[in-house]
């Protein structure tokens, strides 16, 4: 539920909820209004310059609805 940042186990018709990859393949994360690089990192618990490295990103810039990449390694 921490990821996802729910406070029950009620879902609404068309959220749209981060499942983790459970045998580390990369997920595709859709960036949302608000949205900043260290609430993303803090989110799937990764670090900033990881994640930029592997979007090839040189800015902590973000455009809603632009897609990152993440992998847990």
């Amino acid at each position: 539920m921490n990821i996802n940042n729910l406070t029950s186990t009620l879902i609404n018709i068309g959220k749209q909820l981060i499942v983790p990859s459970i045998n580390n393949n990369p997920i595709k994360y859709y960036v949302e209004k608000n949205d900043t690089m260290d609430s993303i990192c803090n989110k799937f618990k990764i670090n900033i310059n990881n994640l930029m490295q592997q979007n090839n990103l040189n800015t902590k810039d973000l455009i809603e609805g632009q897609v990152l990449i993440i992998k847990n390694d």
